[in-house]
């Protein structure tokens, strides 16, 4: 599956326009739907783990035999999302012989973003100021 970036976030207003509190719509999405589900991902401690990556494709490929144009699908992906923008947590402490800790025990390497700049820092959607989400487009 090829996903690319969609500047055009006016496509998410279905989700993101709604009078329900946004928590409701982030995890359930907007109102109006004859039905809901909500996925939950696996512990790793659980017997019959999946990875979230094993657990997303599965729900795309469900949501895929529900829709007109799964050729064509818009995605959105919160900007909170795990190691999104990296995976490094700087701490601060002043101690004596701090430059000697600093060369003998190295920082360990940065994890990278997941996306460059230009789409990181690219048109997102909204929901009511609370959360916003990057949006993709591609098949199922």
């Amino acid at each position: 599956m090829t996903l690319r970036p969609e500047i055009d976030v006016s496509h998410a207003d279905w989700f993101a326009d709604t009078d329900a509190d946004w928590w409701s719509t982030a995890t359930q999405g907007p109102a109006g739907f004859e039905a809901y589900a909500t996925i939950w991902f696996d512990s790793a401690e659980s017997e019959s783990y999946r990875s979230d990556d094993v657990l997303m494709a599965n729900v795309v490929a469900v949501a895929a035999q529900h829709t007109h144009t799964p050729e064509d699908v818009f995605f959105g992906l919160w900007d909170g999302w795990g190691e999104l923008y990296d995976g490094a947590r700087q701490y601060s402490m002043a101690r004596a012989n701090w430059m000697r800790d600093l060369w003998v025990n190295p920082s360990p390497p940065r994890v990278l973003p997941a996306f460059d700049d230009a789409i990181l820092s690219g048109p997102k959607v909204d929901l009511q100021e609370a959360r916003q989400y990057l949006l993709f487009r591609g098949p199922a």
